[in-house]
C-alpha cells in the first residue's frame, strides 16, 4: 500500500543504474523498463505462498486478504516477461512453472559441524511464527508418540525467533527443547545429531534444508521440503508420520550412514550453491545487461 510507481521510477531515473534487479513481484512495474534493462527475482511464485497460507491462516481477514495477495500476484507472473532481461526464481520447482530460470540461495557458511557436539538427538531450525514452519511442527507433533515408543529417550530442539503460542504449547506438551532467540546457527544444528525438515508447504527453496546439508549435519526431510532444491539432493525423504519417525530413528541409530550422508550434503552445496558454483553464471548476466 505504501508502493509508489511514479516515485520509484523518478528515482531510478536520477540513478541512472545498468541494470535493474527486482527482488520479488512486489517490486516490480513496467515503467521499469524504459529506464534500464530489468531482471525479475521472483525468489517464489508469491502466488503460491500467499496461496498456502490462505487456508493455514483460517477464515477471517487474514486468510482472505492472502486470497486476495495470491490472485494479484498470480496476475504478475503470468503478465510479466516481454521486455525483460532475465527472470529466475530461487526454487526449483518454482522456476518450472514460472518459465523462469532456476538461480538457488547459494550458502556462504560452510563450517563443518561436528557430531560429537550434538547434546540432542533431532534439530529443528526455522522462524517459529511462520505459518508453514508451525505446520511442520504441528506433523511432527502428531507424529512424536511413534517416536517415543519406538526410543523413549528421543529429545529435539526447536530453534528460531518468535515462536507462536502453538509452538510453546507443543513443546511443553512433548518436552522439546526451545531455543527462541540464537546468534549463530552454526551453534544450534551442532546441537542436534539428525536435522528435520517435515515441511508440509513450500514456496521457494528450504533455507534449513540448505543450512543443514551445508554445514554437514544430515536429515530426514518430507518430499515438499525438496521441491526447492535439483533433484537428487543428499537426504533421507519420508512421508507420513509412522514413516516419517521410522526414518529419521533408523538414521540417528546408524552413524556411518549420518556421516557419510552429512559429506554428501556439503559437497552438494558446494557443487550446485555456492557463490563460486554461481560466478560464471553472474558474470554473463551482467555482460547480457551491457549489450542491451
Amino acid at each position: 500500500m505504501a508502493w509508489s510507481t511514479n516515485y520509484a521510477t523518478a528515482e531510478l531515473g536520477k540513478a541512472k543504474p545498468d541494470m535493474i534487479l527486482c527482488v520479488t513481484t512486489r517490486a516490480y512495474d513496467p515503467a521499469f523498463e524504459a529506464i534500464a534493462p530489468v531482471v525479475i527475482d521472483y525468489v517464489d511464485s508469491l502466488a503460491g505462498s500467499y496461496g498456502q497460507r490462505a487456508p493455514l491462516a483460517g477464515l477471517g481477514p487474514k486468510g482472505a486478504a492472502y486470497l486476495v495477495l495470491s490472485r494479484l500476484h498470480r496476475r504478475v507472473e503470468t503478465s510479466a516477461g516481454g521486455g525483460l532481461l532475465r527472470r529466475v526464481a530461487a526454487g526449483f520447482t518454482d522456476a518450472r512453472a514460472l518459465g523462469a530460470e532456476w538461480v538457488p540461495i547459494v550458502a556462504w557458511d560452510f563450517r563443518e559441524v561436528q557430531p560429537y557436539t550434538a547434546d540432542h538427538d533431532f534439530v529443528f531450525v526455522g522462524n517459529l511464527g511462520y505459518l508453514p514452519n508451525i505446520e511442520a511442527l504441528q506433523f511432527l507433533g502428531a507424529a512424536w508418540p511413534e517416536f517415543r515408543q519406538r526410543r523413549p529417550e528421543t529429545t529435539l530442539i526447536v530453534a528460531g525467533r518468535q515462536p507462536a503460542p502453538a509452538v510453546m504449547a507443543l513443546a511443553a506438551r512433548h518436552s522439546w527443547t526451545v531455543l527462541p532467540d540464537f546468534h549463530d546457527i552454526f551453534d544450534v544444528l551442532g546441537r542436534g545429531s539428525v536435522a528435520l525438515a517435515p515441511v508440509q508447504h513450500l514456496s521457494g527453496i528450504s533455507t534449513k534444508v540448505l543450512d543443514s546439508a551445508a554445514m554437514g549435519v544430515p536429515q530426514v526431510v518430507t518430499p515438499e521440503a525438496l521441491s526447492g532444491v535439483a533433484p537428487g539432493f543428499p537426504a533421507v525423504v519420508a512421508e507420513g508420520g509412522s514413516q516419517f519417525a521410522q526414518a529419521a530413528l533408523n538414521l540417528l541409530r546408524d552413524v556411518p550412514r549420518r556421516t557419510v550422508l552429512g559429506r554428501l550434503g556439503r559437497k552438494e552445496m558446494q557443487r550446485l550453491y555456492s557463490v563460486e558454483a554461481w560466478q560464471p553464471w553472474v558474470t554473463e548476466l551482467v555482460r547480457s545487461a551491457g549489450t542491451r
